[in-house]
C-alpha cells in the first residue's frame, strides 16, 4: 500500500515539474496552443551561473528598508475547486479527507494544491492549479505539461485545449484555461477514477476557475 501511495505523489510531482487510456498516443497538432519553444531564451527564467562570480546576483543590505526583496505573493485558491461533496457525488465513495498540499512540492505565488485521500486507503485524488499574470506563461506551462507525457491524448472535452494522461496506476487530465491564464490538473488512481469519472471531476473545476 505505501508503494502505490509513493507512484501516485510521484505522479503528481512529475506534473508539477513539468490520457484517455489505450486511446492513440499522437496529439492532433491542429489542436494544440500556440507553443513557447523551451529553446527561446526570452521564454526561459533567467538562470545564474554561479560558477561566473561576475554573474551572481547582487546581495541585498536587508538593514535597508528601501531594498528589501517585495512581499512574496500568496498562491492561488484552490479549496473551492474541487471539495469533498464533489468527490462522494462523481466517485460514491465516502470517508474523504484532504490531507493539505501535494507532498514535496510547496504553494507559491502562481501554483498551490490539494490531495484528497480515506483513512487507511492510499488510492487518492489530487488537484494543482497556476494561475499566472500572461497567457502565454499559461500556454508554456500546458505545453511542459503536455510534452511530461507522450502519450498523452489531446481533445477539447473541457476547453480546446485538454489533454489526458495514463502512467501506471494513475491517470489524469489537464486544461488550459487561456482567459483567466490557469492551468488545471487533476490526477487519480485508475481505481477510483475512470474517464468519465474524472471528466466529470474537470468540468465542475472549471466551472469555478472560468
Amino acid at each position: 500500500m505505501r508503494a502505490q501511495r509513493l507512484i501516485f505523489i510521484v505522479s503528481a510531482l512529475v506534473m508539477a515539474a513539468g490520457g484517455c487510456r489505450d486511446r492513440a498516443a499522437d496529439p492532433d497538432p491542429s489542436r494544440e496552443p500556440a507553443t513557447v519553444a523551451p529553446t527561446d531564451p526570452s521564454r526561459e527564467p533567467a538562470t545564474v551561473d554561479i560558477t561566473d562570480p561576475s554573474r551572481e546576483p547582487a546581495t541585498v543590505d536587508i538593514t535597508d528598508p528601501s531594498r528589501e526583496p517585495a512581499t512574496r505573493l500568496a498562491p492561488p485558491k484552490i479549496a473551492h475547486i474541487i471539495t469533498i461533496s464533489d468527490l462522494v457525488g462523481v466517485l460514491s465513495e465516502k470517508g474523504w479527507i484532504s490531507e493539505g498540499v501535494v507532498p514535496g512540492i510547496s504553494p507559491e505565488g502562481h501554483y498551490n494544491s490539494v490531495l484528497f485521500s480515506r483513512p487507511g486507503n492510499t488510492q487518492m485524488v489530487a488537484v494543482q492549479l497556476w494561475e499566472y499574470r500572461q497567457r502565454g506563461d499559461a500556454v508554456a506551462r500546458w505545453n511542459a505539461l503536455l510534452a511530461t507525457y507522450p502519450g498523452a491524448v489531446i481533445n477539447d472535452t473541457v476547453v480546446e485545449d485538454t489533454f489526458f494522461w495514463s502512467r501506471g496506476a494513475v491517470a489524469g487530465l489537464v486544461f488550459l484555461e487561456a482567459g483567466r491564464s490557469r492551468v488545471l490538473a487533476l490526477s487519480c488512481h485508475t481505481r477510483l477514477c475512470d474517464d468519465t469519472e474524472l471528466l466529470r471531476l474537470a468540468l465542475i473545476a472549471h466551472e469555478r476557475i472560468r
